[in-house]
């Protein structure tokens, strides 16, 4: 008997992922796919849209933990780039820092591993000031037509002041966020969710570095609007993940279910 009971634990523990059971993160990962198809946000630059499954990143890797959240995330990543070319523009890029990248950061920060974010952030920031700027460098950017170096900083931190915020707000609430997500406060609850996805816009600094040079002939005006359009963009999709992930963790901690590690409930 007691070889019967260690063979069932050892198959529950190889169905998981990171300990959420990969049935779920596999339905989960279904429903991300094709939560892309639905345009919650369009890009102010006319490019394509934020997913409806964006905005559910933060309740996701709340239920399913780091690892389980990570791959569900990115399995919906995948179907998207198959089916939703207006929520993922490039194979690579798109999947890499919009689902992965992302989804990462947004465990580290619910489970208050905010030096793992801070390190994003830095490769974030180096990417961006080194490509195209030093590397290739400056014919490569004139021959393009980017806007000179001259006005790289003023470009830089307009453009992307709610983003380089965001590691402020990761220091600033390292401690309130894992625990407001995981209290029974509704209010610090929302909070908590609102505030990774703030905390979160560190991966936002891969892109535009690419963006500037796809738009370098509107560099100037698309960094005036990019000022206003991030923040209310992002204020969207916190609202909406909120709205629905609030309700689900509380759901959760009443069913009775085994927690899985990681996760907010």
């Amino acid at each position: 008997m007691a070889e019967t009971k260690s063979s069932e634990a050892e198959v529950r523990a190889a169905a998981t992922i990171g300990g959420a059971p990969i049935s779920w993160v596999a339905i989960i990962g279904a429903l991300m796919g094709a939560g892309t198809l639905v345009p919650l946000v369009f890009y102010i630059e006319g490019t394509g849209y934020h997913p409806l499954s964006k905005a559910l990143y933060v309740p996701v890797v709340a239920i399913l933990g780091i690892w389980g959240g990570v791959t569900s995330i990115t399995i919906g990543g995948i179907i998207a780039l198959f089916i939703a070319p207006g929520a993922a523009s490039s194979f690579i890029v798109s999947l890499v820092f919009d689902y992965i990248v992302l989804a990462l950061i947004i465990g580290f920060i619910l489970n208050g591993k905010w030096k793992y974010s801070a390190i994003f952030w830095l490769a974030g920031v180096l990417t961006y000031i080194l490509f195209p700027w030093i590397i290739p460098g400056q014919v490569f950017v004139e021959s393009v037509g980017i806007v000179g170096p001259y006005n790289f900083w003023p470009l830089f931190i307009g453009a992307n002041w709610f983003d380089i915020s965001s590691i402020l707000v990761v220091l600033i609430f390292k401690d309130k966020i894992p625990a407001w997500i995981r209290s029974n406060d509704g209010k610090k609850m929302v909070a908590a969710i609102m505030l990774t996805v703030w905390g979160s816009e560190i991966s936002h600094l891969f892109g535009w570095g690419f963006w500037a040079i796809i738009y370098s002939q509107q560099a100037e005006l698309i960094a005036i609007l990019s000022m206003v359009s991030v923040p209310l963009e992002r204020s969207v999709l916190a609202l909406v993940g909120a709205l629905v992930g609030v309700p689900l963790l509380r759901t959760l901690r009443k069913s009775g279910l085994r927690s899985i590690p990681g996760s907010a409930w």
